[in-house]
């Protein structure tokens, strides 16, 4: 008798752990369920969901040492910058958008934490990833379709580097240049833009110095890259390199001038690999004499020589990462 109350007790107690169970697991699927209707990408690590955001160069988390010139494309959300990523499952859906562009990215997010401690995007200033399995524009398509799909695209020589001195910033887009200025450091147009923001020359009619280095992509010859001229200008003689593998040219002097402005530089050119770069050089000036008297100093030739050098020193060490001579001859 006292064996069948032992045996009649375990199946209570084993029916009520079931049961209890049972319960346990409903509730945490239900609460799962409830999460999942509003996911972030810091709540939901590796989720698909739908971003909006501006299409962006990504910028470097470290802009103090040597530079390659690559533009890795990311979204640009309130929650951060995302690296669009361009792995064999997404190569069929990435567009090519200009800079700047809204747009939709559909896609599997993993936020920065959960990236592995030596992922190349670590690199960058991110907030995760985002393996792309749609992308549309926002800006030109009212419906929000999706764009016809083309070839994955990267933007890169990345064999070539640069270091950026202490006292220039470093920009991959306009909103980046962190100086108010008349004459801008860098035309609208550019994939890196190298600007001094030291305080040198603060209280004088200097506006600002800079380099540009934008990818041609519209110059698709080697002749058409060494010798389109530039912009605004018709009879410009290049300086015409050959060193094997690669061919430079450079334009000089490149100058352009208001009634209030003014600035100077030279245009250099690379073309290697069916690829095609530019890198300007400019200083801006403000006439001194549009300003009342004793309100500033005047930017003198000695400061044009020291500045002028500061971009010839940044142009000599501009070289492939197998090599340490300078690309230029400056």
């Amino acid at each position: 008798m006292r064996f069948v109350v032992i045996v009649f007790l375990l199946a209570i107690v084993g029916l009520s752990a079931f049961f209890v169970y049972r319960m346990y697991r409903n509730n945490s699927s239900a609460q799962e369920s409830n999460l999942n209707e509003n996911i972030s990408p810091s709540e939901n690590p590796s989720a698909e969901m739908t971003l909006q955001g501006t299409y962006i160069c990504l910028p470097h988390k470290d802009t103090s040492g040597p530079q390659t010139l690559e533009c890795a494309f990311g979204l640009q959300t309130s929650e951060g910058n995302f690296a669009l990523d361009t792995s064999p499952l997404a190569q069929d859906v990435m567009v090519d958008f200009p800079i700047g562009e809204l747009i939709q990215v559909t896609g599997f997010v993993t936020p920065l934490e959960r990236l592995s401690p030596d992922s190349p995007q670590r690199k960058y200033d991110i907030a995760g990833t985002v393996v792309v399995t749609s992308i549309s524009s926002l800006s030109n398509n009212s419906d929000n379709s999706l764009l016809q799909p083309t070839a994955s695209t990267t933007t890169s020589i990345s064999n070539i580097t640069f270091t950026p001195p202490n006292d220039f910033g470093l920009a991959v887009s306009q909103d980046q240049i962190l100086i108010d200025s008349a004459v801008p450091p860098c035309d609208q147009s550019f994939n890196y833009c190298l600007y001094y923001n030291g305080t040198n020359y603060k209280n004088t009619h200097f506006e600002s110095a800079g380099i540009r280095i934008e990818n041609r992509t519209d110059l698709e010859t080697t002749q058409s890259c060494l010798l389109t001229q530039p912009q605004g200008f018709a009879n410009l003689s290049p300086s015409v390199q050959n060193y094997g593998d690669y061919e430079t040219s450079v334009f000089a002097p490149v100058r352009f001038a208001s009634t209030s402005q003014s600035s100077r530089g030279k245009l250099y050119r690379l073309a290697r690999e069916g690829s095609c770069w530019e890198f300007e050089t400019r200083v801006g000036i403000t006439r001194f004499e549009d300003f009342p008297q004793g309100i500033i100093e005047p930017f003198t030739n000695e400061d044009l020589v020291e500045i002028e050098s500061k971009l010839d020193s940044i142009m000599r060490n501009i070289h492939f990462v197998d090599s340490t001579n300078a690309i230029f001859t400056v």
